[in-house]
């Protein structure tokens, strides 16, 4: 990667890919359970307020979970567009959090259960959760009959150098 004063250049890609693959993999279908979706956005959410911590410790992790628990409760969302509004947030805050980060910020060490890992590798271990969620998405799909939408990285580039053709 690439810095720019200080802030990681080529690094934004990757998380608009996530977004863009995680939005198209859990809207796709009105097959797609609701607690699949609440768990898929509350997981996005509870990670970000994770990595924006200053200072994680063990009372800010029990209260996050309470957090998650309240505002992630399924029964929370009445409907499909009370849901979307919630993640049309988290992707807004995301995107934020995203562009913010530089080179620094992505070494740093947090507590995660008995060690200490660095951002980069927990913003990459929900990278690769959110791959696992997607491939349920697409299983169930498959499994119903339908066909599973393109959330491949390489198709995200492509279409990102349509929209910006003339």
């Amino acid at each position: 990667m690439n810095t720019t004063a200080g802030r990681t250049v080529g690094f934004s890609k990757r998380p608009r890919h996530l977004a863009l693959s995680n939005s198209r993999a859990i809207w796709a279908a009105a097959i797609v359970p609701c607690e699949m979706r609440v768990h898929i956005i509350a997981g996005e959410w509870g990670w970000l307020a994770y990595w924006k911590e200053p200072s994680p410790s063990a009372a800010f992790l029990s209260d996050l979970k309470k957090r998650l628990d309240t505002l992630f409760n399924p029964d929370a969302f009445p409907n499909v567009a009370a849901l979307r509004q919630k993640w049309a947030e988290v992707e807004k805050e995301q995107a934020g959090f995203v562009n913010s980060l530089t080179n620094d910020a992505l070494g740093k060490m947090l507590p995660f259960r008995e060690a200490q890992l660095r951002l980069a590798h927990l913003m990459q271990h929900l990278a690769n959760h959110s791959t696992y969620h997607r491939s349920q998405v697409s299983l169930l799909m498959r499994q119903l009959g339908a066909e599973p939408v393109a959330t491949d990285f390489h198709v995200f580039l492509v279409e990102g150098r349509r929209e910006a053709a003339p």
